[in-house]
């Protein structure tokens, strides 16, 4: 009788871990999609973990530092960084003026643009970053009651591109970087010159190692008087809408290494390191469109 008692009463618990297992195997496997009903439940999770996953984040960074490589070595770095928002400003407008030309004739045939949005600039902490999640996003504390959507950018120190909002929730919101893999293609334009009069377009994807690379795109007849070199900025430049407008011109990084393009020996490949470890840094400007967010693109 005793033994029996013993099996009754171990019997059911031995069960429950199988069937745990079973059915998050089962969850797993289920599209996307059709989990939707389960955001509100993680919206809950996320103001529970948020608050633990800050310090430990904070303690990891402490232990191994992120790499930033400063616009230039101190006193001048206010200096340096002031500089660096002008010209982002002053391209952002030689940009826009561009786009107005371009709006002008297609209004002369017929069609109409949407207008560019102003941002309002957000500060948040990162709680949580890739090291911490296998989605490979950053978790920052700052969400749809701050206004934050989907047409968001992430910056840092207002300068370097950090990456977009891919996920919003009440009190939180995830961040892809510009380095993760499913991050995908990023369009930029090289500076061969400082106030962007000569650029040359790139096409940029994520590799090993938190870099970016990809083709150059270079005219016929090179000019020898603004070659392509080490150490020159890369900047968003987008020409299809999968970025707003306040993204554009921000820095992607710098150009780290130039090669032959893989099978066509003519082009060259540049790779492009960012100005910090996007992985490890714990704070973040948020770029949050004003007014009317453009519409969504595939």
């Amino acid at each position: 009788m005793p033994n029996a008692r013993a099996q009754s009463h171990t019997g059911p618990r031995g069960k429950t871990l199988p069937l745990t297992v079973f059915a998050l195997g089962v969850l797993a496997l289920i599209p996307l999609p059709y989990l939707r009903w389960l955001n509100p439940l993680s919206g809950l999770a996320m103001r529970v973990i948020a608050p633990i996953s800050h310090p430990i984040s904070e303690a990891s960074r402490w232990v191994v530092p992120g790499r930033v490589d400063d616009l230039a070595d101190e006193p001048e770095q206010v200096l340096a960084e002031e500089l660096e928002r002008t010209r982002q400003a002053y391209l952002r407008e030689k940009v826009e003026n561009d786009r107005l030309r371009a709006v002008i004739e297609d209004l002369q045939r017929g069609y109409s643009l949407g207008a560019r949005s102003d941002i309002r600039p957000l500060t948040a902490s990162v709680v949580g970053n890739p090291s911490d999640l296998s989605s490979g996003t950053l978790l920052i504390r700052a969400g749809s009651g701050a206004g934050v959507n989907a047409h968001t950018v992430a910056t840092f120190q207002g300068t370097q591109l950090v990456g977009r909002v891919v996920r919003v929730l009440g009190a939180v919101s995830e961040v892809r970087p510009i380095t993760a893999r499913r991050a995908g293609r990023l369009d930029g334009a090289v500076m061969l010159t400082p106030d962007g009069s000569q650029m040359l377009a790139c096409s940029l994807t994520p590799t090993d190692g938190e870099l970016l690379a990809g083709p150059v795109t270079e005219p016929d007849v090179p000019d020898a008087a603004y070659p392509l070199a080490v150490g020159q900025d890369v900047r968003l430049r987008t020409t299809d809408g999968s970025w707003p407008d306040s993204a554009q011109m921000l820095l992607i990084g710098r150009i780290v290494e130039i090669q032959p393009a893989p099978g066509q020996s003519l082009r060259r490949w540049i790779v492009v390191k960012p100005l910090a470890d996007l992985r490890a840094i714990s704070q973040v400007v948020l770029r949050i469109p004003l007014g009317d967010a453009p519409e969504d693109r595939p």
